[in-house]
């Protein structure tokens, strides 16, 4: 106080801060609704960012001994148990890089709190030029609070690779808990996360509907669902689609970006967006093809295909859902359209009709990114062939 006195301004250290327990409980229904398989969604994203660091760290450090991972069938298992008397419950596990102390204090603990944009995971994960080795899809650090979109009582247990097999950390929450305590584990790297899903609703909601919660769309890291009982065969994986770089097959094609790693797009395959392989949406959300056209080449309308964005720097501008893009377009609109075109006139000029059509249905064998509208009216002016052919 005698201090204060000497100096213009209050020497204290103001900042925002948020009210804990009671935060979470105000903001889970405004962000994501009745929506549980959202919160499924949160931890399968951070466990296969988790993977993908603890790979990135081990080509950084050679010389690291081989870790002791958790013993599992996939690199990120998702398991819905039902127990009997013991309850109803999720867990999340996953051979990943595992959290700190510190991490989970600081971050885990902290809606809002992203530890992947914290300068400790720069770094050990980013380029002298500032760019990320590591594919991530957690950006807006509010995992642990989708998590309670599951159940109220949330168990954890994680070791990190930097820590010995004794340097585990373990604890209980609820959405209520004010002081959680923090104990020492002895366990394998990695994190597992249970949560104990107390409402018969969204139980049902997760077992009758497991496509609902098939958000993984890439081969590696290795993701496997199940539900028991009756057993623990795993659920289908509904996409496979390639992976950044990788060889591209018939169904797709390839445009570059300076600040993406891959932007990848097809008309035959795949869900409508999906960024660093985690399901952004299913389907294209524009309710006619009137309204879902990415642009329009005269008198064609072309239709929005479906894209697949990596995306290690978080450019792609995502809404806090993740399920909708903050923009009316792609910040690689121009290029998309162009190379669409391109592919356009090459599926063109391989299947241009041997005859002229007459207008009365007969349309050919026509792109697929073509609007219905656009066949029929092209056809109806024969528009894309003549006797001899295409012209």
């Amino acid at each position: 106080e005698a201090f204060a006195k000497t100096v213009t301004y209050l020497p204290f250290e103001p900042a925002f801060d948020a009210a804990g327990p009671e935060l979470l409980k105000l903001l889970i229904t405004p962000l994501y609704g009745e929506h549980p398989e959202i919160g499924i969604r949160e931890l399968l994203q951070n466990a296969v960012d988790a993977c993908r660091e603890l790979k990135d760290y081990y080509e950084q450090n050679p010389e690291t001994p081989d870790p002791n991972l958790t013993e599992q069938r996939a690199d990120v298992v998702i398991w819905l148990e039902d127990k009997g008397e013991a309850g109803r419950w999720i867990e999340v596990s996953d051979q990943g890089i595992g959290m700190s102390a510190e991490t989970v204090r600081r971050y885990f603990l902290r809606a809002g709190a992203s530890f992947r944009r914290s300068d400790s995971w720069r770094r050990i994960h980013e380029t002298t030029e500032g760019k990320s080795r590591v594919l991530r899809s957690g950006r807006f650090g509010i995992g642990v609070l989708a998590a309670f979109l599951l159940g109220d009582d949330v168990e954890v247990a994680t070791r990190n690779a930097m820590t010995g097999a004794d340097g585990g950390i373990t604890f209980e929450a609820t959405l209520d808990t004010e002081e959680i305590e923090l104990r020492h584990c002895s366990r394998p790297l990695g994190t597992t996360i249970r949560i104990r899903i107390s409402e018969e609703s969204v139980w049902k909601s997760l077992v009758g509907n497991p496509m609902t919660w098939d958000w993984y769309c890439l081969p590696e890291p290795k993701v496997a669902r199940s539900i028991s009982p009756p057993t623990r065969d795993g659920l289908p994986q509904q996409f496979t689609l390639p992976g950044p770089n990788a060889k591209l097959g018939p169904k797709w094609r390839r445009i570059r970006h300076k600040d993406y790693r891959d932007v990848q797009w097809s008309y035959w395959d795949g869900p409508f967006l999906t960024c660093n392989g985690i399901l952004v949406m299913r389907h294209d959300p524009r309710p006619s093809y009137s309204e879902s056209t990415l642009g329009s080449t005269g008198n064609y309308e072309m239709l929005w295909p479906h894209v697949s964005v990596f995306d290690p720097d978080g450019h792609l501008p995502l809404v806090l859902q993740r399920n909708a893009l903050a923009t009316q377009k792609y910040p690689f609109q121009r290029e998309l359209l162009h190379d669409i075109t391109r592919d356009m006139l090459a599926y063109l000029l391989a299947r241009a009709p041997t005859h002229q059509l007459d207008g009365s249905g007969e349309y050919g064998d026509w792109y697929p990114g073509i609007s219905y509208q656009s066949r029929r009216f092209a056809s109806s002016l024969n528009l894309c062939s003549a006797p001899d052919g295409l012209y």
